[in-house]
């Protein structure tokens, strides 16, 4: 804040000197001949000028209101009258200098100011032919009047006009640079591994100027979830698409933008998560893959807003970047589920089994808690394969699969060890609990196929590997004893 206030004041003095450069170059003009017979006024005009010049350079200008801006160019009306009236009123040679006020004005400020100051300085050459001496100020000077006033409302207006467009200009080019920027770095995050989702609203704060950025995803169940936010927490982190009225259900079902200028007033938006999040005005922005809408950026501000073209154009394309983010976040999903998972049974692959049975024993080494693991077999294999084909082999493998899971709890684990061979491992339970278990397993193998189990306890000190290795050694007494069995090593 502190920074942007000295820009404006550095810009208002530097458009401020060359103006009292020619202020003060009007009053030292004075002393080329005829000089004015009464100096009175040219030391009141050089004084006033003076005055203006270190007001317009020492003021404080970004700590006063706008209004304020005006005095200067106003009072040097009143230099110019005086430098007229003290050389021979119209035959002075000053009229030319009423209009540097008003081009100042059109440069700095709006219509409105440009209209008052034409209105003054029209009163310096108007009030001296009401009031003045009518040897100095002749009836013809009405002309001089009326056409300074004409070239004052087209020189003031055509600079305020340009100097508009192209603040605008210049406006608009730097917010395409800051949202390019802004993309930019939504793509770079893209390609990372943080959090795509929030760094999308982070930047659309940035590039809106707003106050809370959120991003709601379809969860599957006719619920819109929060899956990325920027700013205050909304109180929502869940929202009906149908039932109960907001912004972003309304945006979801008709896949079209929503625009709210007065959200309190809004009956269709939650005003709960308005209040929490302190919005004036909102905008609901759907996020479109191809033809199907899959979520809502939503954005809200702390004070009302007349939200532009620009402003719509950066929301709506990082909505786009949001749908990349999210097609790219359910491919990452997929492929890690891929490389998690055997293709063929859904169950956690070889590589999953081992990390999932070194943290098993390394939480039963810090809690003490009994861990057992069992391998399993299916009988015969090979010859069912013969029978029945690589096809039937596969469909055993799958239903054997789906039928043990049945008898497992949530916190044990059934992976595919590699061939016909699966792992179990059952943590928090005894090796006489774990035999009931497996051996209900053993009774659902289907197709009227048979396995063998071979069961371990961990002992205390072991590792991950050999405890596996034990119950591995385990199966292979169970298959020499003629299969179909379970055996437990100690």
């Amino acid at each position: 804040m502190g920074s942007d206030r000295g820009a404006l004041e550095s810009k208002i003095i530097r458009r401020f000197l060359p103006f009292a450069a020619v202020g003060l170059l009007a009053v030292l003009a004075t002393l080329i001949p005829p000089q004015p017979e009464d100096w009175t006024y040219v030391w009141i005009a050089a004084v006033l000028t003076i005055a203006i010049a270190a007001t317009g350079i020492l003021a404080p200008w970004s700590r006063l209101p706008r209004w304020t801006y005006m005095l200067p160019p106003l009072a040097y009306f009143v230099v110019v009258a005086l430098l007229r009236q003290a050389n021979d009123g119209s035959v002075s040679g000053y009229a030319p200098l009423a209009l540097l006020p008003v081009v100042w004005i059109a440069l700095n400020l709006g219509r409105r100011e440009v209209a008052v100051g034409i209105a003054v300085g029209a009163s310096v050459f108007v009030l001296p032919l009401l009031v003045g001496d009518p040897a100095s100020y002749p009836s013809g000077e009405w002309r001089r009047a009326v056409l300074w006033t004409g070239v004052a409302l087209i020189v003031g207006y055509s600079v305020e006009s340009l100097t508009r467009t192209k603040r605008a200009q210049t406006r608009a080019a730097r917010d395409h640079e800051r949202t390019i920027a802004a993309i930019a770095d939504v793509t770079r995050a893209l390609t990372g591994e943080m959090d795509a989702r929030s760094h999308i609203c982070r930047a659309t704060l940035a590039i809106a100027e707003a106050t809370v950025a959120v991003i709601y995803e379809p969860d599957g169940t006719g619920d819109l979830v929060m899956t990325g936010r920027a700013g205050p927490d909304t109180g929502r982190p869940r929202l009906p698409v149908h039932g109960e009225p907001s912004g972003s259900a309304r945006a979801f079902s008709t896949g079209s933008r929503y625009f709210v200028a007065d959200a309190a007033r809004e009956p269709s938006l939650p005003q709960d998560a308005v209040q929490r999040t302190g919005s004036v005005s909102m905008l609901f922005e759907p996020i479109v893959r191809g033809d199907v809408t899959i979520g809502v950026l939503s954005v809200g501000w702390a004070q009302r807003v007349d939200v532009d073209q620009q402003t719509t154009e950066a929301v709506a394309l990082l909505a786009i970047e949001a749908a990349v983010a999210i097609e790219r976040a359910d491919l990452i999903s997929r492929l890690n589920n891929l490389a998690e998972t055997d293709e063929l049974t859904g169950l956690p692959n070889r590589r999953v089994w081992d990390e999932t049975i070194r943290r098993a024993v390394g939480y039963a080494g810090r809690t003490g808690r009994p861990l057992c693991v069992g391998v399993i077999d299916l009988d015969h294999f090979k010859d069912f394969n013969d029978r029945h084909g690589h096809q039937g082999g596969d469909r055993l493998l799958k239903s054997a699969a789906a039928a043990w899971r049945t008898v497992l709890r949530g916190g044990d684990t059934l992976a595919r060890y590699g061939g016909e061979e699966f792992a179990v491992a059952l943590p928090s339970c005894i090796a006489p609990e774990a035999e009931i278990v497996l051996e209900r397993l053993r009774a659902l193998t289907p197709d009227g196929q048979t396995c063998s189990v071979g069961l371990a306890e961990w002992v205390f000190g072991e590792s991950a590997e050999e405890l596996v290795a034990r119950a591995d050694e385990a199966l292979y007494q169970a298959k020499r004893g003629g299969r179909d069995a379970l055996v437990v090593v100690s």
